[in-house]
C-alpha cells in the first residue's frame, strides 16, 4: 500500500510516535477545556457548593434527614 510505512517507535521512527503524543495532548486540551467550561456555566446558573452552614453542619443530614455517623 502506498503511503502506509510507518512503523512506530520500535523501529527508530519517531514521526509517528510524535503525531499519537499529539494526539493524546489535544484530546486532553479538548477535554479539559470542555469539562471546565460545563462547570463554569453549571457553576454559574446552580453553584456548584452547599451553603457553608450545612457543609459545616454535615451533608448528610440535608440530604438524608438523618445522620450517618451517630455521636458515641
Amino acid at each position: 500500500m502506498v503511503g502506509l510505512s510507518a512503523k512506530g517507535l520500535r523501529y527508530g521512527e519517531l514521526g509517528q510516535f510524535g503525531v499519537l503524543v499529539s494526539g493524546v495532548v489535544v484530546a486532553f486540551v479538548w477535554a479539559f477545556g470542555m469539562a471546565w467550561l460545563f462547570f463554569k456555566v453549571y457553576d454559574m446558573l446552580f453553584g456548584l457548593r452547599v451553603p457553608a452552614v450545612v457543609e459545616l453542619a454535615g451533608l448528610d443530614i440535608p440530604n438524608l434527614d438523618d445522620t450517618v455517623f451517630s455521636a458515641c
